[in-house]
């Protein structure tokens, strides 16, 4: 099946992500198993579990916002190399994003230019509220680029950007940073991330699954049902490869991590 779009899995925790060391994620193949998106900001913990994971493939990301909103910077000399340790390991990212400046779109330029000078492929992202032309250089100089900065903001507003940014660099390979599954529907993402499968039963009860109902689950009852909800994603995705298969083939882009 044509390989894209895809749906990353955003791992927050370790417990919920020993959900992926069930070996039940390897019947039907390699293409019901889920590619993955780890934060920069928990090397130690993926550098020891991935080994143990089914999964089809993983991306790396920054973790920009959550080091900006403790109030502790990434430098990017430690995110290249954090980026190298996992290729030294053996457990590769297929995409590596950059290294976001929140509130500084010529900060984030600067430290992509950075890390593609150190040989890794990075994806810049431009956020909500930066200037076009920003945008319109990204697409110009990168194989593939992010949309973000987006998260909290009405989905009718953050629609009206997205279809504002597509209409500008389209078909650039574009990844959503912060976007629903009903983004899916409407654009032609390259690819999109996910921390709801985890986070909307764990922080707020809701499943998915469930057509967002509330189930009460927590602790181990909640870690022994979570895969369900990882599957629902599964599932979506796959409904989104069906979807914009025609488009995707026809462009040519018909494997992940083509561009890093």
């Amino acid at each position: 099946m044509n390989a894209l779009p895809s749906i990353r899995l955003a791992c927050c925790t370790e417990r919920t992500t020993h959900v992926f060391d069930q070996s039940s994620w390897r019947s039907g193949g390699e293409d019901v198993l889920p590619s993955l998106l780890f934060s920069y900001a928990y090397e130690k913990v993926w550098l020891k579990l991935l080994p143990q994971l089914h999964y089809r493939n993983f991306v790396l990301d920054s973790g920009a916002f959550t080091a900006h909103s403790s109030g502790k910077p990434i430098a990017v000399q430690n995110y290249i190399d954090t980026v190298h340790r996992y290729r030294d390991s053996g457990v590769a990212p297929v995409e590596v994003f950059s290294l976001d400046v929140i509130g500084d779109g010529q900060g984030t330029k600067q430290n992509t230019e950075t890390i593609w000078r150190a040989g890794i492929q990075a994806i810049p992202a431009f956020h909500y509220g930066e200037p076009e032309d920003l945008l319109v250089g990204y697409a110009k100089d990168y194989p593939k680029i992010a949309l973000g900065g987006a998260v909290g903001i009405p989905r009718k507003e953050k629609e009206r950007w997205a279809q504002q940014c597509f209409a500008r660099v389209w078909p650039k390979p574009i990844h959503g940073f912060g976007f629903g599954l009903w983004a899916l529907e409407v654009f032609p993402f390259h690819s999109i991330d996910c921390s709801d499968w985890e986070g909307s039963p764990a922080r707020f009860g809701r499943w998915a699954r469930y057509d967002g109902a509330k189930l009460g689950l927590c602790g181990t009852t909640l870690l022994n049902n979570i895969a369900s909800e990882a599957q629902f994603w599964i599932d979506a995705e796959t409904r989104a490869k069906k979807k914009w298969a025609r488009v995707f083939q026809g462009l040519g882009w018909t494997q992940e991590g083509v561009y890093t």
